[in-house]
């Protein structure tokens, strides 16, 4: 049977019958005689080194080319001016993003397992310290599959100023966030609502699984609790405003 590994570490390196072996995805790779000066080159070769005495041995795979994919859907809302200050900064404009995210991203498959046995360049196997060939069983990649992923992201920002100083911050007190609406996979519609009081974000995964297709209409609201009225002036970044004096912003994302 084959022999176990005695050493295992982070690099997929072990020792067995005095050979080191590495396995990665793409190539199983071998020092012959078990040289561990030779380890650093084992780690970066990617053919046979001869004078090293390193084995390369390529994985096949029916489709090693892994797929990957996103798309990203936001909306931006921006209200001016606002007619109070916070300690001596003037609060120029908030502003809200809202983003809804879908991405795709690949996963080995691996075939059963196989008895492998590897031999010298004269086509000679691998001997251990019992003069018997060393033999191992491999899984190798026979292909890629694909999962996928939908999230949301939502902060909003201010713009204060003082004197000549502008900078951004992220207010959580004074707010309450909320995302809402309702989004499909594979045509199931899932309905979506959170609320969140006194929270500078929202980040959050709606589905990770197999590879599915996705739709929705998405609402995100942030909304000031804090005393006062709104004075629209030309603030916002490109004259971008909220046409509104209300004393909360939304905007809606369809995917």
């Amino acid at each position: 049977p084959p022999s176990r590994a005695k050493v295992l570490n982070a690099n997929g390196i072990i020792r067995v019958a005095g050979h080191f072996f590495q396995y990665t995805r793409q190539y199983i790779k071998i020092i012959e005689g078990g040289d561990e000066r030779q380890i650093p080159k084992l780690l970066t070769a990617t053919q046979d080194d001869r004078v090293a005495k390193i084995r390369v041995f390529p994985l096949t795979a029916g489709n090693s080319t892994a797929r990957t994919g996103n798309f990203t859907v936001n909306c931006f809302t921006c209200i001016d001016k606002l007619n109070y200050t916070w300690g001596n900064a003037t609060v120029e404009y908030a502003e809200m993003y809202g983003n809804v995210i879908g991405q795709e991203y690949s996963y080995p498959i691996y075939g059963a397992p196989q008895l492998v046995c590897p031999t010298d360049d004269g086509g000679t196997p691998l001997q251990g310290p019992d003069s018997e060939p060393y033999c191992y069983y491999a899984q190798f990649i026979v292909g890629y599959g694909i999962n996928s992923i939908l999230r949301i992201d939502f902060f909003a920002r201010r713009s204060l100023k003082e004197w000549w100083m502008t900078w951004f911050d992220y207010p959580t007190f004074y707010r309450r966030r909320t995302v809402s609406g309702s989004y499909s996979i594979n045509g199931i519609v899932q309905p979506y609502w959170i609320q969140l009081h006194n929270v500078a974000n929202i980040s959050q995964t709606l589905y990770d699984g197999s590879y599915a297709d996705f739709s929705g209409v998405l609402f995100f609201e942030d909304y000031f609790t804090f005393p006062g009225t709104y004075v629209v002036t030309d603030s916002c970044p490109g004259d971008n405003r909220t046409p509104d004096r209300k004393r909360y912003h939304t905007c809606r994302v369809d995917f």
